[in-house]
C-alpha cells in the first residue's frame, strides 16, 4: 500500500491552538536538529496537568524552571490559586506559548524557546487589564527536588552554579560520555528592579515549602554555598492597561570554559527576537501530511506525534556521519539515548512521509556500520556499537530490515538509496539465514541474546513460561525473514535485476509455505512457533507451545496466511473480545491467557508499532472495517493517555486509558501511519 502524496498542512495548525491540562497535547520541549548536540542535551516538559503544583518546566536530573506571582500580600503559585488556568497557545518540537491569568484582571503571556542544547529562555508578558495601577511581583525560579545546587556566585543579573548529573547503570556499562558535573547559568535582565538571591534550606520537593523560601529569600545575601532553590525577584509597578516583558535565560555547560563562552550566548538570547523561532517552525511543519475528517482529539494526537518524532533527530555526532535518531531526549535513560535499532525504524515509515530525507539518512546508519559478511548490530548511536554477544554469537534485530526500506523508497522514490540498500538488505539476510538455521531445516531461530533479538524483549508467555528463543522454530522471525525476501524481490525487480528478484521469490515462497504448513494450529486456527527438535507444538507439556500472542497474526502481514487461514484468524481471534478485540487495541498476549497483564510488558499491553504491523495485514487481506477499527480504537486509548500526561508512551493498556513504561518514546508515533493509511483506504 503506497503513500506517495499528501495534501499538506499549508496553514500552521500548532500556532494558533487554545488547548488546556485536559486537551491532548504533547508539552515535552528539547533543542532544534541544528543545535542539538549528544554530550548535555537538555530537554524540559512543562507541566500544567496537576492543579495543586505549579506551572513549571521539569527535567529528569537538571531542576524544575517554575514562576510565581504575588500581589498585596497574597502568593499565586499553585495552578489552584490562579484566576484563570493555563492554556497552551503554541506547540513545537524547540518551544511552547501558554497564557493564564494568575490574578484577575491580570494576563501572563509566556514563550518557552530550547535555543540549543545547553540553553533555553522563557520570557513572560504581565498585562494590566484594570483602569488601576498595581504593583506585581514575579519570581522566577529555579528548584532541584533530589540535591542542592553548590558553587554558587550571584552577580548582579545572573547566578552560576553546579548540579550533579549521576549516569544510570547502562549507561556506566557501555562507557557512553557522561557530563556529572554540569556548570548553570541563570540570566535574567530587565529595566525593572532586580535582585537575584538564594537560600540555604530544604530540598524542594513541594510547593509548601516553596512558597515561603520565595517569600524570604530576598535578603540579597550573596554568600550562600549551596541551595536548593534560585530565584529571581521582579518588583512590578504597572500603570493601567500596561505590559511589562521580562526574560529569563537557563544554561548548562560542560565545564567552567563553556560556562564562560555560554554566558555571551545566553546574553544575546536576552535580545533575540523569539518570533523567528516560531516562523522556521511554521515553514518546517506546513509540510505534515493532512488527513481530513480527524476528530479535534485525533489531530491533536496525529500533531503530538509528529512534533515528538521530529524532536527525537539528531545532527552526526562521534561515529554517526549521519543524521540519526534517539528513542528518547528527555527523560533521558541510557537505554533510550543509546543510539537507534532497527526495530525502533518502523517510525521512518510515517517520519518519511514528514522528512524523507532524514528517514534516508537514519537507515543508511545501519548500512555504513555493516560488517563486511552483512551483519549488523543490534543498537548502533554515536559512541556505541552495541553487539551482546552470547556463546560467540552477536546478537542482532529483528530481520525486517529490507522491507523499511522498500517502504522508506515507495516514498521517496531515490533510486540511489533503493540501490544501496538493496545490496545492504541483501547481505544482511544472508547473514541472518545463515547464522540462524543452526539444524539446517529451512526454518530459523532466533540467536545471541534472543529475548533482546526477538524484540519482544521481557514477559513474554513462552519465553518465560516454556522454552527460550533459541529452542523453537520461531513464528515470528521466519514470517519476518519471508517478508524480507519479498521486499528483497521487488528491490531487485525495480532496479532490473529479474533474476534475483526470482530467486528471492522463490525463497520467500518456499519459507512462507513451511509456516503455513508446520507452524498453523487446524484445531485452534491459529499460528504458533514448533518445537525445533520435533516440529511440534510442545516442549515439556502438551502443546505448551499454543500460546495465543500477537506474533500469530503476522503471517497475515507476511502474506503467507491463506484466505481461509486468514479468515480463521481475523473472525475467532482478532475479534474475539474474550482475547484480543478490546477497547483500546490488539494486545500482545491474549487477554484469557492465564500470564496476560494489560499493564505488564509483551504479556498483553498494545505495543503500536506492532498494531501497524496487524492493521497492515488487515487492509492487504481486505478487512478494511476491522483495519479502520483497529486505528480509531488505539488512537482513543492514545489521545486520552496524552490528554491526562501530556506524553507519547512506549506502550499502552488495551484495557483502560494507561501509558507505560518509557515517556517521549519514538515509536508511538506510527500511529500515524496507521491514521493515514486508512485514511485512504476506499
Amino acid at each position: 500500500m503506497l503513500l506517495l502524496s499528501c495534501t499538506q498542512y499549508g496553514s500552521a495548525p500548532l500556532s494558533h491552538m487554545q488547548v488546556g491540562a485536559g486537551d491532548p497535547v504533547y508539552t515535552t520541549y528539547c533543542a532544534p536538529l541544528e543545535r542539538s548536540t549528544y554530550l548535555l542535551d537538555e530537554g524540559y516538559h512543562l507541566r500544567i496537568n496537576d492543579p495543586k503544583l505549579p506551572i513549571e518546566f521539569t527535567t529528569d536530573n537538571a531542576g524544575n524552571l517554575g514562576l510565581a506571582l504575588a500581589e498585596e500580600g497574597s502568593f499565586f503559585l499553585n495552578i489552584e490559586d490562579f484566576y484563570s488556568a493555563p492554556e497552551i497557545n503554541l506547540s513545537y518540537p524547540d518551544m511552547v506559548k501558554f497564557s493564564c491569568q494568575p490574578m484577575e484582571h491580570l494576563d501572563l503571556n509566556a514563550t518557552f524557546v530550547v535555543h540549543s542544547s545547553r540553553l533555553a529562555v522563557l520570557e513572560i508578558t504581565l498585562s494590566n487589564r484594570t483602569r488601576f495601577p498595581r504593583q506585581v511581583t514575579l519570581f522566577p525560579y529555579l528548584r532541584h527536588n533530589d540535591q542542592e545546587f553548590t558553587d554558587i556566585n550571584i552577580e548582579a543579573d545572573r547566578a552560576t552554579f553546579v548540579h550533579r548529573e549521576k549516569a544510570d547503570s547502562w549507561t556506566r556499562n557501555y562507557d557512553i560520555p557522561h557530563v556529572e558535573v554540569v556548570h548553570d547559568l541563570w540570566l535574567a535582565e530587565s529595566d525593572l528592579p532586580l535582585i537575584t538571591a538564594s537560600v540555604e534550606g530544604d530540598i524542594y520537593k513541594s510547593s509548601k515549602s516553596l512558597e515561603p523560601a520565595l517569600d524570604m529569600m530576598f535578603s540579597g545575601d550573596s554568600e550562600v554555598l549551596k541551595t536548593s532553590l534560585i530565584a529571581s525577584r521582579f518588583t512590578v509597578d504597572m500603570q493601567p492597561f500596561a505590559r511589562k516583558t521580562i526574560r529569563i535565560v537557563r544554561g548548562v555547560a560542560v565545564n567552567s570554559e563553556g560556562l564562560s563562552k555560554l554566558r555571551k550566548q545566553a546574553d544575546e538570547l536576552l535580545a533575540v527576537d523569539l518570533s523567528s523561532y516560531q516562523e522556521k517552525n511554521e515553514e518546517l511543519f506546513a509540510h505534515l501530511p493532512k488527513i481530513d475528517g480527524l476528530s479535534d482529539q485525533n489531530r491533536r494526537l496525529y500533531e503530538s506525534c509528529w512534533v515528538m518524532m521530529r524532536q527525537q533527530m539528531m545532527p552526526p555526532e562521534g561515529r554517526c556521519p549521519t543524521l540519526y535518531y534517539l528513542f528518547s531526549r528527555e527523560p533521558q535513560w541510557g537505554w533510550g539515548h543509546g543510539g537507534q535499532v532497527f526495530h525502533e525504524s518502523l517510525t521512518m515509515l510515517a517520519y518519511a512521509l514528514f522528512d524523507p530525507n532524514m528517514a534516508m539518512s537514519s537507515q543508511r546508519l545501519y548500512a555504513r556500520r555493516q560488517r563486511e559478511d552483512g551483519y549488523i548490530n543490534y543498537r548502533t548511536g554515536p559512541y556505541l556499537d552495541e553487539t551482546i554477544e552470547v556463546d560467540g554469537m552477536p546478537t542482532s534485530s529483528a530481520p525486517w530490515y529490507a522491507w523499511q526500506n522498500l517502504e522508506i523508497w515507495k516514498i521517496t522514490r531515490d533510486r540511489q538509496f533503493l540501490e544501496e540498500m538493496y545490496a545492504s538488505s541483501k547481505r544482511f539476510y544472508q547473514w541472518y539465514t545463515s547464522h540462524r538455521d543452526t539444524d539446517g531445516d529451512g526454518l530459523c531461530e532466533w540467536g545471541g541474546h534472543g529475548v533482546l533479538e526477538s524484540v519482544r524483549d521481557a514477559r513474554v508467555a513462552v519465553w518465560d513460561e516454556v522454552t527460550s528463543p533459541d529452542r523453537v522454530e520461531a513464528l515470528g522471525l521466519n514470517c519476518m525473514l519471508v517478508k524480507e525476501a519479498s521486499s528483497l524481490a521487488e528491490m531487485a525487480l525495480t532496479l532490473g535485476l529479474e533474476s534475483e528478484a526470482a530467486k528471492w521469490r522463490m525463497e520467500a515462497d518456499s519459507r512462507a509455505e513451511m509456516v503455513r504448513d508446520q507452524m498453523w494450529d487446524e484445531e485452534t486456527g491459529f499460528f504458533y512457533h514448533i518445537d525445533q527438535v520435533d516440529g511440534d507444538f510442545s516442549i515439556s507439556r502438551r502443546d505448551d507451545l499454543k500460546r495465543k500472542e500477537i506474533i500469530g497474526f503476522l503471517p497475515l502481514w507476511a502474506g503467507i496466511a491463506t484466505k481461509e487461514q486468514a479468515e480463521r484468524l481475523v473472525n475467532e481471534h482478532f475479534l474475539n473480545g474474550k482475547e484480543f478485540w478490546r477497547e483500546y487495541g490488539i494486545p500482545s498476549l491474549a487477554a484469557n491467557d492465564p500470564y496476560y497483564n494489560p499493564k505488564g510488558y509483551w504479556n498483553g499491553p498494545v505495543w503500536v508499532e506492532w498494531n501497524y504491523l496487524v492493521l497492515r495485514g488487515l487492509i492487504d487481506y481486505g478487512y478494511n472495517e476491522a483495519a479502520r477499527e483497529l486505528t480509531d480504537r488505539v488512537a482513543t486509548g492514545m489521545t486520552q493517555v496524552l490528554a491526562e500526561t501530556h506524553n507519547l508512551w512506549e506502550f499502552y493498556s488495551p484495557d483502560e486509558p494507561w501509558g507505560g513504561w518509557h515517556a517521549t518514546y519514538i515509536w508511538a508515533g506510527i500511529v500515524n501511519r496507521m491514521m493515514l493509511d486508512v485514511a485512504r483506504l476506499p
